[in-house]
């Protein structure tokens, strides 16, 4: 029986294939703080990534995703992101378009495939690109995922007042963001993330 796709080619099997290093994960847990219970959830989410992802190349990063290491199609999805900004960086006022699009279609799969870190990182895509609708959308559906990250990101960006506009604004478009996801998951047979019960 053939392994369900996520959309894009990629089998749906968030099982990681590199390890974190001896000691890695503890660290992660002390630097950022995290209480045993939300630390032990937030990596059966696959939140954090092994270190060593950062070090391989596109195409091993590829192959991998392609068999779906979601560590691997965020890894992937952060190598396009930052590709795109390069561009933004050298003068012109937008991201590259092409990378931007790898970027947004790899981390649309790690979150299908259950990363839910990927939520915050799609954010970051649109916010950059200025699209502060869609940022801010991804932001919400993060934040609803339990993304520390995202919760704070939502914080920082205006006051209580504006907060409560700016969710307000975002909560539709996050909402529909939810349902393609949820769609995606059940079509592959794959279990609920924690807000899609």
């Amino acid at each position: 029986m053939p392994t369900p796709s996520l959309g894009i080619g990629v089998a749906a099997a968030p099982t990681p294939t590199l390890a974190f290093s001896k000691g890695e994960l503890a660290d992660i847990q002390a630097e950022e703080g995290y209480t045993d219970q939300a630390f032990q959830r937030l990596l059966a989410l696959h939140f954090f990534t092994p270190k060593a992802y950062q070090k391989l190349g596109v195409a091993r990063l590829q192959a991998l995703a392609k068999q779906g290491d979601a560590h691997a199609m965020v890894t992937l999805g952060e190598k396009y992101f930052e590709a795109a900004l390069l561009h933004k960086n050298s003068g012109d006022e937008q991201p590259n378009a092409a990378s931007l699009q790898q970027s947004r279609a790899m981390l649309q799969e790690a979150l299908v495939a259950g990363n839910i870190r990927s939520a915050g990182l799609l954010a970051q895509t649109y916010l950059e690109a200025g699209d502060e609708e869609q940022g801010l959308a991804w932001l919400i559906y993060s934040q609803t995922l339990g993304d520390p990250a995202s919760q704070d990101e939502l914080k920082n960006m205006a006051s209580e007042e504006e907060q409560a506009e700016l969710q307000l604004a975002g909560l539709n478009r996050a909402l529909h963001i939810e349902e393609q996801i949820k769609r995606a998951r059940r079509t592959l047979g794959l279990a609920p993330l924690a807000t899609d019960q």
